[in-house]
């Protein structure tokens, strides 16, 4: 049977659709005064294959342009066939090796990919998305670190808490977001509205009701 859709899908799936009508909060510096902006959106989530294995990054590419149902699938599959990725470390051996490389040569990498834009989408991703959530229980904040990426989304856990709805107070679920951007290459303003806009896009529940229609 189909199987149980990802909430990571469904945070990818909205992101992805809120970078790609503000692509300036992925946009990526080449040189001193150029910046990059993409078209399309590839979100680096972190996976854990099974409960306690160290997570990893897997690129989701052109998100903006796949469906919840495609992305959750994804999701799945990687989960049950780390090799599938090419950012596991079964499926790459770049990757399993990494570790045992000295710092001084793995930040020499880093510099060799931050200094071209192209290769930091291709190795990295152009956003950054994570969960803390799948690590516990109850509400909480992330706080989340780019390296590379101008901006990522850290899905914290999920409270209830009473709500203020027609009239009435009630119990209603609520789940903590964390949104971070590189200052230097986003304002504030359009931060705040792409914010804005991603709120109603995960509120809207839009993309849940298309998948449903397609059943």
């Amino acid at each position: 049977g189909k199987r149980k859709l990802s909430m990571t899908a469904y945070f990818a799936a909205c992101l992805g659709r809120t970078v790609a009508h503000y692509p300036q909060v992925h946009a990526m510096k080449k040189g001193r005064k150029q910046l990059v902006v993409f078209r399309d959106v590839d979100i680096s989530v972190m996976i854990e294959s099974t409960p306690g294995a160290v997570a990893f990054p897997h690129i989701i590419r052109e998100a903006n342009l796949k469906s919840l149902g495609q992305i959750s699938e994804e999701i799945r599959t990687v989960q049950e066939r780390p090799e599938q990725s090419e950012q596991s470390p079964e499926g790459s051996s770049l990757i399993r090796w990494a570790p045992r490389i000295p710092r001084w040569l793995r930040m020499k990498a880093f510099s060799w990919i931050n200094a071209n834009p192209f290769r930091a989408r291709e190795l990295q991703g152009t956003v950054m998305l994570t969960s803390i959530g799948m690590f516990g229980t109850g509400g909480g904040w992330g706080v989340t670190f780019l390296p590379i990426h101008t901006m990522g989304l850290t899905v914290g856990g999920i409270q209830t808490k009473p709500a203020f709805v027609d009239g009435n107070i009630v119990p209603r679920e609520f789940v903590s977001l964390t949104l971070s951007f590189d200052h230097d290459i986003v304002d504030g303003a359009p931060a705040a509205r792409f914010v804005d806009k991603l709120v109603r896009e995960i509120e809207s529940g839009t993309l849940l009701k298309d998948e449903m229609l397609c059943l």
